[in-house]
């Protein structure tokens, strides 16, 4: 789901949910990269508001899963 646990920072949290998910845990992460996007969506007669922040990474890995 992808979230910053406690103790962590957002860089943090995305090395850990990729390591998650794809086992990739050699990442290099270009400084100063970063793009957020807020949008909202209802769900069950909820409004919900989410906030994403994407991350460009760079690993040696070449099969990647």
């Amino acid at each position: 789901m992808g979230g910053v646990e406690a103790g962590e920072d957002a860089v943090m949290a995305a090395r850990r949910e990729v390591k998650e998910e794809t086992g990739l845990a050699d990442l290099e992460f270009v400084q100063g990269f970063h793009e957020t996007i807020n949008y909202m969506f209802q769900a069950e007669g909820k409004k919900i508001y989410k906030t994403v922040v994407f991350y460009l990474a760079e690993t040696k890995i070449k099969d990647v899963v």
